[in-house]
């Protein structure tokens, strides 16, 4: 069995939620925490169209969504869709110049995982893909 999905455990908690606030805003972090599966996915194509606009320069904005999608909805979201969403964001993420294997560990075991999937499999080999 693979361990845990990991998050960037440097980073605080409460100091991602704070950071997920100033990216894509508190409507969107309380929809990513939604227990809706609705709520996540549409909570989640915000932070996907976030990610595919985001400006490199502007921090470290792949760290964050990283992150907080680490914690919010999380790895392990029971939604394959919302699942999906936050697999196609990476993959958006993984275009940026700053985009390095330190903010891509983390999801590796989990994507990984989802290989097996039958929902998810095509989506986690593409970003996969993307991350390599």
């Amino acid at each position: 069995a693979l361990s845990a999905p990991k998050t960037d455990s440097s980073v605080p908690s409460d100091e991602v939620e704070l950071r997920m606030v100033e990216l894509v805003g508190a409507d969107v972090l309380t929809g990513l925490k939604d227990a809706n599966w609705k709520a996540r996915l549409e909570a989640m194509t915000t932070v996907l169209e976030k990610a595919q606009n985001v400006d490199a320069t502007s921090g470290d904005v792949c760290g964050t969504l990283v992150s907080g999608l680490a914690a919010f909805p999380g790895w392990s979201d029971s939604n394959f869709q919302v699942v999906a969403k936050m697999f196609a964001t990476l993959g958006a993420l993984s275009s940026q110049t700053n985009f390095s294997y330190r903010h891509a560990e983390p999801s590796l075991g989990i994507l990984c995982e989802k290989l097996a999937d039958l929902k998810l499999r095509g989506v986690a080999s593409e970003t996969l893909s993307t991350l390599a």
